[in-house]
């Protein structure tokens, strides 16, 4: 799930790309904004004073603590902790093709069916998370340096997966 944002003449005002319809131009000797940069405020600006809009990626969210870059996360709870604790998550490379087997980090909670929140911290892929074990059920799909903080709100994946994950997999792998 990639998140979007639409770019208006109000966003490009509010990070300084546009100012009354016209993008700045930065003379100054040591100027750090490249000619490509310029073009593409300029192009948004344009397609901003002609109504049209521009779709671009948001930034990437950063990681939570405790998901190290290359793994993909799973906590017991929602905000990225376990029992309050943020280092107590489950994490992998490759895959875990059932969570029954695991349990979160300095816990004796199983991971299975238990998932609250998820991050993907990989590398390059992105990780797919299943209701049932061995890449069975129901399935989402989060790409690199995406997550979800509550499962249960339905504010970054679709409904439906608090406490019901059983099995991960690196796209990879799956």
């Amino acid at each position: 799930m990639v998140a979007f944002r639409t770019i208006t003449a109000t966003t490009l005002n509010s990070v300084g790309g546009m100012a009354n319809g016209v993008v700045p131009r930065q003379t100054q000797k040591g100027d750090s904004v490249s000619i490509r940069n310029r073009f593409v405020l300029g192009a948004a600006a344009v397609l901003a004073v002609a109504g049209g809009t521009l779709v671009a990626a948001g930034p990437a969210s950063a990681a939570p603590a405790y998901c190290p870059g290359g793994y993909a996360c799973t906590w017991g709870d929602t905000n990225w902790a376990t029992s309050g604790n943020s280092a107590a998550n489950i994490k992998f490379t490759k895959y875990i093709p059932d969570y029954s087997g695991w349990v979160y980090a300095g816990t004796k909670t199983n991971g299975a069916e238990t998932a609250s929140s998820v991050f993907n911290n990989g590398n390059q892929d992105a990780a797919f998370f299943y209701k049932n074990p061995s890449k069975g059920g129901a399935s989402f799909r989060l790409t690199r340096n995406t997550g979800d903080s509550n499962l249960h709100d339905s504010s970054g994946v679709p409904g439906g997966y608090q406490d019901t994950l059983s099995s991960g997999y690196f796209d990879t792998y799956n």
